[in-house]
């Protein structure tokens, strides 16, 4: 099973964080917690994106708006990353044929992309 925290316990597991910038991420969406019917938890991937955000902020002197913009960089590549292995996934599963027509579309459209950006 997997374990929970509430808004308190990641008070304590993340003492970077106070209780106004935990208020903070979740009201801008940035930490989304579940929702059960007393109340929200978190799980250990919302400490670990919490721990990432306090690093943001004190490592690299970001300032919430530039936090905010930097996650959503970082969800977009997850997301796309995602996707891609996705469809490897389908592409694997396709005919021998298939798969060798696919990848030298791949590779005439990564060559086309290479020389687009060298003229960029």
């Amino acid at each position: 099973m997997t374990r929970t925290f509430s808004f308190t316990q990641v008070i304590a597991a993340v003492p970077r964080l106070t209780e106004e910038e935990l208020t903070q991420y979740i009201e801008a969406s940035v930490v989304v917690p579940t929702l059960t019917a007393t109340t929200q938890v978190f799980c250990h991937v919302d400490l670990a994106r919490l721990e990432l955000l306090c690093d943001l902020r004190d490592v690299f002197n970001l300032d919430a708006d530039a936090v905010q913009m930097v996650v959503g960089l970082i969800d977009q590549l997850h997301d796309a990353r995602a996707s891609l292995e996705a469809i490897i996934a389908a592409v694997s599963s396709e005919p021998e044929e298939v798969r060798r027509r696919i990848g030298i579309a791949v590779q005439h459209w990564s060559e086309g992309a290479s020389r687009r950006g060298a003229t960029n």
